[in-house]
């Protein structure tokens, strides 16, 4: 079922003409009817987004070449997974000192995707979840919760899941978890909620989870043994 990926949305937001007849003749898409799944994954550059899409779910998005040379997610690119019935969505989150317009894009990118999946995977590295001194996780979880609510209201709960790149043995996986609880709580706290919606919790409209992954240089086997723990998670819960 897997197939090369397709650009969805362009760098301007747009419809990228004709993809969705590039995906049906690719997928074969229209025989899915609406028992699919869609999944997420943003990250920021060189965070190994792409390549953990790719090792979960059998994806084939363009990873980081043996020549060193980075691939740019302009917009949101689209795959499915090898063995299920699931799309699956690769977006870049980008870095909050970068050109504003570029930023703008991005973030649109990736509340889209969140608002629109079932799944949303969140690619951060650990060092980033422990010193996150501009806010980023913050920001982007109000944007991600407002969009939702625009889209959605209390009609469609999507899971947030972390996944906490390069941890080692000695990562605490309940400081990381206690560290995003706060900040997941205080976006919701923050964010502009429609009416009906005014005294909801965070946990009324998303499930979140937080998952710790070892380097896929350095720990290449366990890197893989997680990838496939989670993937056995995914299976169990979504696909039927």
């Amino acid at each position: 079922m897997a197939g090369k990926h397709l650009q969805f949305l362009d760098h301007e937001q747009q419809l990228v003409a004709g993809v969705e007849k590039l995906a049906d003749e690719k997928w074969n898409l229209n025989d899915w009817g609406i028992n699919y799944n869609v999944v997420a994954i943003g990250g920021q550059p060189g965070s190994g987004k792409s390549t953990l899409a790719n090792a979960l779910f059998g994806a084939e998005f363009p990873v980081l070449t043996e020549g060193g040379e980075q691939p740019t997610t302009k917009g949101v690119w689209i795959s499915t997974a090898a063995n299920s019935k699931t799309l699956v969505m690769d977006t870049e989150i980008a870095e909050l000192n970068v050109d504003q317009s570029l930023w703008t894009s991005k973030l649109s990118s990736t509340t889209f995707t969140a608002a629109t999946a079932s799944v949303f995977i969140f690619n951060v590295q650990k060092s980033l979840v422990e010193n996150d001194s501009n806010g980023i996780i913050s920001f982007l979880l109000g944007k991600i919760y407002a969009a939702h609510l625009a889209m959605f209201g209390q009609r469609h709960k999507t899971m947030i899941l972390f996944a906490v790149r390069n941890c080692s043995d000695e990562t605490s996986k309940e400081s990381l978890t206690s560290t995003l609880d706060k900040r997941i709580k205080s976006a919701w706290k923050k964010v502009k909620k429609p009416n009906g919606l005014e005294n909801s919790a965070v946990d009324d409209i998303f499930d979140y989870d937080v998952i710790t992954l070892p380097s896929k240089i350095a720990s290449p086997n366990e890197f893989d043994t997680a990838v496939d723990k989670l993937r056995g998670r995914y299976d169990a819960i979504y696909i039927r």
